[in-house]
């Protein structure tokens, strides 16, 4: 029991991370549209799809946490 109960802590531990990204993710896209006089149009355009994409693999890695407690569950 003691494996499992690290293995659900660790799926707790991908969603407290997973909400703290999104929370910098969008401290980081107001900050950057706050500087969209200073950026060119291309460069604030790929900062932010750079953004999205930490974003993703944030969210994947929740769902793979998610799915891992459904494992251990069994």
């Amino acid at each position: 029991h003691g494996r499992r109960r690290a293995e659900l802590g660790f799926a707790d531990e991908l969603g407290r991370l997973e909400h703290e990204a999104d929370v910098a993710q969008d401290a980081f896209a107001k900050a950057l549209f706050g500087m969209e006089e200073d950026i060119k149009p291309a460069s604030l355009m790929m900062w932010g799809k750079i953004a999205n994409k930490i974003g993703d693999v944030a969210n994947h890695a929740e769902k793979t946490g998610n799915r891992l407690r459904l494992f251990f569950a069994q």
